[in-house]
């Protein structure tokens, strides 16, 4: 599904070069469910922007189903990322002006099937009760399975998830953890990052980042 194959990402900045990303080697199995662990600052954003096809890398390949992301053009990727990426934000990105129906439409247009297929993910959320509500109505936990509907809207086949658990409760943490574990049992592949524990008991497998730099072995374990 995803290999990535010496991966590094610097930046300028006006205290010298910063190195958010240092040679990193990593494959995903399709069908997994991994989570990179990390303390803020180690990277963990800047590796998932990078396997969304959404920043370009300084060296090093990213590789999504067999295709060089980086290798394509931007219209190209744009159409990956509408089509087959989903994206889950800790700041949940909903439009505050908009009901949750609409919210989670936005990623697909406002055809039949796709009112239908939102309606469904809405229900499976446990947010029926909510679909006519705006986020200013909602709580954290309700934002965040917002989000996550309107990630899975167009049925991607990789989900990246960035910090989803991070403004939430322990309970509302799990709750997000086995939707998308429950997203993974259907054939797709996540990738979550986070500085926490709670997605961990839902993973395939567990990986660290620190300073830029994975701190065990890259390689894919067979999805469970």
């Amino acid at each position: 599904m995803l290999k990535v194959e010496q991966l590094s990402k610097h930046y300028r900045s006006s205290g010298g070069q910063v190195r958010s990303l240092e040679q990193i080697d990593l494959q995903v199995s399709e069908g997994e469910f991994l989570v990179v662990r990390g303390h803020s600052g180690s990277g963990k954003t800047t590796l998932l922007l990078a396997l969304g096809a959404m920043l370009r890398p300084t060296s090093g390949k990213v590789w999504f189903q067999g295709k060089d992301l980086y290798g394509l053009g931007s219209s190209q990727r744009a159409s990956l990322r509408a089509t087959q990426i989903g994206f889950v934000f800790q700041m949940f990105h909903l439009v505050h002006y908009l009901s949750v129906v609409d919210n989670v439409m936005m990623a697909g247009g406002r055809s039949k099937e796709i009112k239908m297929r939102a309606e469904g993910l809405i229900e499976s959320m446990g947010l029926e009760h909510r679909r006519h509500h705006r986020p200013g109505q909602l709580s954290a936990g309700e934002k965040q399975r917002v989000a996550l509907a309107r990630a899975m809207l167009m049925r991607p086949s990789l989900i990246l998830a960035d910090e989803p658990t991070g403004n939430l409760d322990p309970k509302h943490a799990a709750e997000v953890c086995q939707h998308l574990r429950n997203y993974r049992d259907e054939g797709a592949t996540v990738v979550l990052v986070t500085h926490g524990e709670a997605a961990s008991s839902h993973a395939d497998r567990t990986i660290h980042l620190e300073q830029g730099r994975l701190l065990e072995s890259p390689l894919a374990t067979e999805a469970r």
